[in-house]
């Protein structure tokens, strides 16, 4: 049958400073153990440096001229949405029978910017953010209720916004 598709992004890397890329020191093991078994895009050119246009990009295939989001904000507050008649992954693949969940960490791509549509489950931190650590348990959680339908599955961190020294890393219960 078709294959899980399993879409994780992290708000702020640069992929010259991940071991899967290259780079020597030992920045990201557990991303680089991942990347060993997956497919892993070498010349992935993203349209802009900002959290929402790129990924609605990534989702729905288009430039941020065309589905309409330029910024995370627009001038006075008001979240950008994005243009009508626009079909991302998400929807494209419940429509042939895959089970949809998306799991994110921050406000830039939390409901009401357009990222939740097509997914089955949407999981949001209830603040502005959350930790990596609670993103993946919730999704983990989620991944062993699944059923035997094909999965597309997209988690977002967006801990790489903190400084180094703010970051709290927590181990994964053998449980989770």
């Amino acid at each position: 049958g078709p294959p899980d598709l399993v879409i994780v992004t992290l708000d702020t890397t640069r992929a010259d400073h991940l071991g899967a890329y290259g780079y020597p020191r030992d920045t990201s093991p557990r991303f680089d153990a991942l990347a060993a078994e997956s497919v892993l895009f070498e010349r992935f050119v993203v349209p802009m440096a900002t959290t929402l246009p790129v990924h609605t990009s990534l989702m729905t295939g288009t430039w941020p001229e065309e589905h309409g989001i330029l910024a995370n904000m627009a001038h006075g507050g008001q979240r950008y949405v994005p243009s009508d008649g626009l079909v991302p992954v998400a929807a494209w693949a419940r429509d042939r029978g895959y089970q949809t969940a998306a799991f994110v960490s921050a406000t830039p791509v939390k409901r009401g910017t357009g990222m939740e549509q097509g997914f089955d489950t949407f999981d949001e931190p209830e603040g502005h953010e959350r930790q990596a650590d609670v993103t993946t348990r919730q999704a983990i959680r989620w991944l062993r209720r699944a059923g035997p339908e094909p999965v597309l599955l997209w988690v977002h961190y967006f801990d790489p916004h903190r400084n180094y020294r703010e970051h709290t890393w927590h181990k994964l219960d053998k449980d989770d």
